[in-house]
């Protein structure tokens, strides 16, 4: 007779719970979550993903401020997100400065993997908190309207580098 250990039991019976609930709608947000969260990585382990977010991130640096219209659509968000009061021009200024050094956007990171609740647990601690400061980042670089063809347009943009490097 086998004897587990709780953690592995309570990763185990969520395993058995997500497969089972909401039309696998958990499985889904956790795949989709996971590749997004893997571009850094990708294609194919290079990171040549990471070069252009870096790159978006200086275009972002350069192209806009505090007064923007894209940063004070998101300021209230990011700033809730992050625990940082949002309401002084010098609290918008630190929260802006802290968008510009997002770990996401400087550094690989781990890979989250669908198969290990603790890899794709850890991510999702880190990148959950950097979600909205990520969204207005990739939206101030995608011209489109629409929030879901701007997810789109980035996932293929992203391709379409991979593709022709």
């Amino acid at each position: 007779m086998a004897h587990f250990d709780k953690i592995h039991r309570l990763i185990r019976d969520i395993k058995g719970a997500e497969s089972e609930c909401c039309r696998k709608i958990f499985i889904k947000a956790k795949l989709w979550s996971t590749y997004l969260w893997s571009l850094n990585k990708r294609p194919f382990g290079t990171g040549q993903n990471a070069t252009t977010k870096k790159r978006w991130m200086e275009l972002f640096k350069y192209t806009y401020d505090i007064h923007s219209p894209i940063f004070t659509k998101y300021v209230a968000r990011i700033g809730t997100a992050w625990g940082m009061p949002y309401s002084t021009t010098e609290e918008k200024q630190s929260i802006f400065d802290n968008v510009l050094e997002m770990f996401t956007f400087s550094h690989h990171g781990s890979h989250p993997k669908l198969a290990n609740w603790f890899a794709w647990n850890s991510q999702a601690e880190i990148q959950i908190k950097e979600f909205w400061a990520a969204k207005m980042i990739f939206e101030s670089q995608v011209a489109d309207e629409d929030p879901d063809a701007r997810l789109l347009c980035i996932v293929s943009c992203f391709h379409i580098h991979c593709e022709m490097n």
